[in-house]
């Protein structure tokens, strides 16, 4: 039998007894296999400072792509094939995420799906993860770019909207109709 390309990226482990039944899908186990972290105290500063802009960002990039498969998860109902009668329950019992958490990252997964020139920016390091939460709840796909350089110069806080209204000036995504 042919490996899946997951198998073969060890994303998978296949299971001997579910692989004789040509018909069945293979059970998906995960190969977690955690990330140690090398850690080291007093470090020049320049090198601090970097190890802490290294780690927020592997942070970002993990709320992104948990979003990302949430959003999936939760679209396809695969949290059945876990033995789970809605999505809400698979995050609480598969998961150390609250709901409140999981339904956020899938606003901005969903919102990312409208927004590429925002996903894109996030994804080379030019965005905080922070901005980009805050500016898709506001950004649509005509003002993005607009967005995307505003996010660049300013600090979240100035990003934030405030009372539904968005703070650079731009129509927001619920006055857009989005």
């Amino acid at each position: 039998m042919d490996k899946t390309a997951e198998e073969a990226r060890g994303e998978t482990a296949p299971n001997p007894e579910k692989s004789s039944n040509p018909e069945s899908k293979p059970e998906y186990k995960p190969q977690f296999q955690p990330e140690r972290r090398r850690l080291v105290r007093n470090l020049p500063s320049p090198v601090l400072f970097s190890k802490i802009r290294a780690a927020e960002r592997r942070m970002e990039a993990g709320e992104r792509e948990m979003g990302f498969y949430l959003l999936d998860l939760k679209r396809r109902r695969v949290y059945k094939e876990a033995k789970c009668s809605s999505f809400r329950q698979f995050v609480k019992t598969r998961t150390g995420t609250s709901v409140k958490k999981a339904t956020d990252l899938i606003r901005v997964a969903k919102a990312l799906e409208l927004l590429p020139l925002m996903d894109e920016a996030f994804s080379r390091g030019k965005l905080y993860w922070s901005a980009v939460r805050a500016m898709t709840s506001v950004a649509t796909p005509q003002n993005e770019a607009q967005w995307v350089e505003y996010a660049k110069c300013h600090r979240v806080t100035a990003i934030r909207p405030s009372g539904g209204k968005a703070r650079c000036g731009l129509k927001s995504r619920r006055r857009a109709g989005l």
